[in-house]
């Protein structure tokens, strides 16, 4: 199973949601890709969200990690949505700290 992740606003904000993490695999290697809900990228203010990660630890408990990811350039969003507005999702490229746990799936892998 895929774990999931809790993704808010970064500055005092009530805005948050549910994402994944899959790979998007490339010429140079994978890319992780945050999957969400468009209506929560859409609702989250400023050019960065945060996303509640987790390490595993060696004595097999978890470690909270905090992420930062860019979600806008200044006002322009840098994630993409399905054409379809009635399809409530989104995407964007991030960053993974070292060592958190994604699941590690391959976009390709999925699917029919």
């Amino acid at each position: 199973m895929m774990p999931t992740f809790k993704i808010k606003g970064k500055v005092n904000e009530k805005v948050s949601g549910t994402a994944f993490v899959p790979f998007v695999r490339g010429d140079n290697g994978d890319h992780p890709v945050l999957v969400t809900a468009r209506h929560v990228l859409e609702s989250i203010e400023g050019e960065k969200a945060q996303v509640f990660m987790r390490k595993k630890r060696e004595n097999g408990s978890c470690q909270k990690v905090l992420c930062d990811i860019s979600i806008r350039d200044v006002v322009s969003p840098i994630w993409v949505s399905h054409p379809d507005v009635s399809i409530d999702i989104a995407c964007v490229y991030m960053e993974l700290p070292a060592d958190v746990e994604t699941g590690h799936i391959a976009l390709d892998e999925v699917g029919g």
